[in-house]
Formats: C-alpha cells, structure tokens, sequence
C-alpha cells in the first residue's frame, strides 16, 4: 500500500484533460482517509475530464481530511445521510455522457482505470468493471470474480458506463418499485445497473489491484449487513422476470 501512496501521490494531476469525456463520481460515507488518494488517482485518467466528491455523511467533516483542490474537482456536500444510490442521481443532473463510480475500498492504478474506459467507449451498450458475481447453474452466485475477460451478471466495486445505461437503472428502480426502499438504494444498486444495459456486463482483467483494509470490516463495509444478501436476493428475483439477459453458466 505504501507503494501504491508513493505512485499516486507523485504523479502530477493535470489541470485539464483535452480527451478527457468521463465524469467520475466519488462517494465518501465511512472511509475519509481513502478519498484524496483515489481523487488524486482519478485526475491522472486521461479520459476523465471531472471528478464529483459527494460527501454522503453530512457528520464528516471532508476539509478534515484533506487540503486538495483542483479546477476540475467539485465536492458535494449532502444535508442529510445518503446511500450509495445517490451517485446515479447526482450523475443524471450531470451534462455528461459517459461515469466512472468507484467504491472507496478499492484501489486502482489510473491506467487501470483508463483501460476499461477505453473498452466501454467501444461498447458503451452494457455496463464495464473488474470485479463482480457469477450466477451458477444451481441458482447460486460465486462472489468476488476478478481477473476475467467476457460476459459476467453482476458488477461490483467499480463501474463504468454511458447515459443510457444510467437512464436504463432509473427506468428499473421505478419498474421495481424501489425508489424508496432504502435497503436497495443502499445495498443492491449494482444490480440495477448490471441489468441496466442492451445485456449482460462486460468483465475486464486489468490485473492486480489492492483492497482498503476495512474492506470486509462489520460496521464499515456494507457487505458485512445482516440482511445484505437477502435484500439483493428478493430485488435479483424482480429485475430477472423484468429482463430477460442470457445466461453466462
């Protein structure tokens, strides 16, 4: 990790972007100490041109934590305490075409990053990323796919996607009748992006990359809730009778 701190810390963050057509949107909730790394990581993107920091935890004080600015850095700062969904509606009040989202438990090198935009604006019909789940035969999901080229169900962690994929996850937050269920706003909105696209996602192997150390920590990551996955299971079951995607097993 050190290592990692060195590189990006180093690297210069140009103050423009000339091919830059990506708004990235960066959440901070319960992990403060990661957001000037990876705003510092995200400018180094030749492909985005903005990065947007909602401070979705009115609590924190985010001037506490780090002094950086940069012209092409806007922070957000929210009144009341916001789920991790939020970035979908600050993202379609946004001029932009293509997002990057990145939780704030993982960290990427910027040409890693890069990568995977350049593959979206090659199909920007589906939603991209590294990391994510498989659906098996028995009706079961292997967790924590990485490293893998080619169609995958469920996107995590990292996405990356154009405006009609975004406006494809508002049209299926409304066709599940979820807009105010605050259990899926919280905890599931990757799968309404995953089914958001013409089909299934597209997986990306940009090789290694690291994890934040309260990664898996009960009371920070959001994984760790106790009704987490049977909260993701009810709202799986309502997107697969809504879109009929192709299986990967």
């Amino acid at each position: 990790m050190r290592r990692y701190d060195k590189i990006i810390l180093k690297a210069p963050c140009p103050e423009r972007a000339p091919d830059g057509v990506f708004t990235a949107i960066l959440l901070n909730y319960k992990r403060p100490q990661n957001i000037e790394l990876l705003l510092r990581m995200l400018l180094q993107v030749p492909l985005i041109n903005n990065v947007i920091i909602s401070n979705n935890n009115p609590a924190c004080d985010l001037s506490k934590w780090f002094f950086f600015t940069h012209p092409r850095v806007r922070v957000v700062e929210q009144f009341a305490s916001k789920p991790c969904a939020e970035r979908y509606f600050i993202a379609r009040e946004t001029s932009g075409e293509y997002f990057v989202c990145i939780d704030d438990d993982l960290f990427l090198l910027p040409s890693q990053v890069q990568k995977i935009c350049e593959e979206t604006l090659k199909d920007p019909s589906v939603l991209h990323g590294m990391f994510g789940q498989e659906l098996l035969k028995d009706g079961t999901f292997r967790h924590a796919v990485s490293n893998h080229v080619g169609r995958i169900d469920i996107i995590s962690r990292l996405y990356v996607f154009s405006r009609p994929v975004l406006l494809g996850w508002h049209e299926l937050l409304r066709e599940t009748g979820s807009e105010c269920d605050q259990k899926v706003l919280r905890q599931a909105d990757d799968l309404l992006l995953s089914f958001a696209g013409t089909g299934l996602p597209l997986m990306h192997d940009v090789g290694p990359y690291l994890d934040c150390c309260t990664q898996g920590e009960k009371g920070v990551a959001t994984w760790r809730d106790e009704d987490f996955f049977a909260t993701r299971d009810v709202l799986f079951q309502k997107l697969k009778s809504l879109r009929c995607m192709p299986s990967i097993s």
